[in-house]
């Protein structure tokens, strides 16, 4: 019934997520998040309620959600890097509830692939863990547009591959489809014409290659080069 009160001093540009209660009350741990290069890490913090005592736990850019267990342990997901960061595993690390300040190294506790994992949660008494699992796989699809674009006619399948791809542009004559895919383990810019079950890749080099565009005399093609790996 008391007034909301701000217990940790939000720096510019900062992002605050999954807060989580120690089991004694007396600390809190959450996410912060912050811009590095345009991409968003994550540190993990302490801060304790009545002291406004804060304190680092670890850093991990792949962190994705987590849970703190009763015996004060941190259950976390982490995304794989690529190509298979579309794959998650659980880690540990061991916190002291006194101070907020880890009392171990992380460790790796699984070895799964094929799903990503998300909104950890666990039991009163820390026998048993919820998470979410996610699959998620973009594809190029090409159909027929007819009534005046007004409905799609037998959309079909482009690509064929088992990596993300993402469409952003016709080649002028409207026989081949620009898209980015991360197919080689980072963002490469390909081009598919419509009889074909393979693609070409036009742009690939040491960076991430993405958001292919067709000028307006049709000559050239704009994107956008990053040496950091872009999220979407």
């Amino acid at each position: 019934g008391e007034e909301p009160q701000s217990i940790v001093a939000d720096a510019e540009e900062d992002r605050f997520q999954w807060p989580l209660w120690f089991a004694d009350g007396q600390r809190v741990a959450y996410a912060r998040g912050h811009s590095i290069a345009g991409e968003l890490a994550f540190t993990i913090e302490s801060h304790g309620v009545k002291t406004g005592q804060a304190t680092t736990i670890f850093s991990d850019p792949r962190f994705t959600s987590g849970c703190l267990l009763p015996d004060g342990r941190m259950i976390y997901s982490v995304s794989e890097p690529p190509p298979k960061q579309n794959d998650a595993n659980l880690w540990e690390i061991r916190i002291d509830a006194r101070t907020g300040e880890a009392a171990s190294l992380p460790r790796r506790i699984t070895n799964w692939a094929g799903f990503t994992l998300s909104d950890l949660s666990v039991t009163a008494d820390g026998r048993r863990l919820a998470f979410l699992k996610g699959t998620s796989q973009a594809d190029v699809y090409v159909g027929e547009l007819e009534k005046n674009g007004a409905r799609l006619k037998k959309p079909r399948r482009l690509t064929l591959d088992d990596r993300n791809d993402f469409p952003t542009a016709w080649t002028p004559n409207s026989q081949a489809v620009l898209f980015f895919s991360d197919r080689n383990g980072k963002w490469d810019i390909f081009k598919q014409t419509l009889d074909k079950r393979t693609a070409e890749a036009i742009v690939q080099g040491p960076q991430n290659y993405v958001l292919p565009r067709v000028s307006a005399d049709g000559a050239s093609i704009f994107y956008h080069a990053s040496l950091k790996s872009e999220l979407f």
